[in-house]
């Protein structure tokens, strides 16, 4: 088995209403913190330039020795793509990404067994598992 690998994400998302400049009403804030680092023993981080058009699917877990994912981040630029996911329980699920997307999957179970992408854009990838 290979080296493990660390995977670490740090930030905040948070929203809070839109004021005024002059407003004397002090702002509210609720925010979430991001922070996640897992321990995986396969990882991939890529960027490519991705062009499967409908009805292909291009597998993104290809090649790694990898049967559940447990972290998974996409950034897409440049257009858009769908992601097929599998669910350990078998069911499929289509999420559609033009920005980025995250997920965090430690718990058994609860991790995918395929990820596979559909569309035309540029693309950064982290995904993270075991074998």
């Amino acid at each position: 088995m290979g080296v493990p690998h660390q995977l670490t994400v740090n930030g905040s998302a948070s929203i809070g209403p839109i004021q005024p400049t002059a407003c004397p009403f002090p702002s509210s804030t609720s925010s979430i913190s991001l922070a996640v680092s897992r321990t995986c023993q396969v990882a991939r981080a890529d960027s490519v330039s991705f062009n499967t058009p409908s009805p292909g699917w291009t597998s993104l877990i290809a090649g790694l020795t990898i049967s559940a994912v447990r972290f998974l981040v996409v950034r897409v630029q440049s257009g858009s793509l769908i992601l097929r996911v599998t669910s350990a329980a078998g069911s499929q699920e289509l999420l559609p990404v033009s920005d980025f997307l995250v997920l965090s999957l430690p718990i058994a179970g609860t991790e995918l067994t395929a990820v596979d992408a559909q569309g035309t854009a540029n693309m950064e990838l982290i995904v993270a598992g075991d074998p």
